[in-house]
């Protein structure tokens, strides 16, 4: 209402500039339509701007995310390769120790059938001992019988030289 605003501008006149500022923009809503785009353009690049702002940390973040991730994967990789070396010298040891083991068995056998053929032998020694054996036995029958045979002889020609 025109006659209340009248009476206020009466009253407060520093309310006066501020009307008549009103009435102009009134009678040019284009202007104000043109500096509340202007606004919402500056406000958009603003905008716009923040939000580069805020992804291009979220990058930056990320990048050394990935650069950490990286570095775990490298020292991982150095690790797997000094496994891998690792048991590829576990694995040279242990053909080294089977070939060890299997020229240890081929000489086993070989000292097996050594005492098997000295086994043999023995038990061909052992039969040959057992007729020795027998044939001194023999011989030592013979013998005593002819100790016998001389002790009566002895005994014969002694009563025949008492005679």
């Amino acid at each position: 209402n025109p006659e209340v605003i009248g009476q206020i501008v009466e009253k407060y006149p520093v309310f006066k500039e501020i009307y008549e500022e009103i009435e102009a923009f009134r009678q040019d809503i284009g202007g104000v339509l043109d500096m509340f785009s202007d606004a919402l353009r500056i406000m958009d690049r603003n905008t716009v701007q923040l939000m580069i702002d805020e992804m291009q940390e979220e990058l930056e973040g990320k990048k050394e995310e990935l650069k950490g991730t990286m570095e775990e994967l490298e020292g991982a990789k150095e690790e797997l390769e000094g496994t891998k070396e690792e048991l590829e010298g576990t694995k040279e040891e242990l053909e080294g120790t089977k070939e060890e083991l299997e020229g240890t068995k081929e000489e086993l056998e070989g000292t097996k059938e050594e005492l098997e053929g000295t086994k043999e032998e023995l038990e061909g020694t052992k039969e040959e001992l057992e007729g020795t054996k027998e044939e001194l036995e023999g011989a030592k029958e013979e013998l005593k019988k002819k100790d016998e045979r001389i002790k009566e002889l002895e005994k014969l020609i002694k009563a025949r030289e008492m005679q």
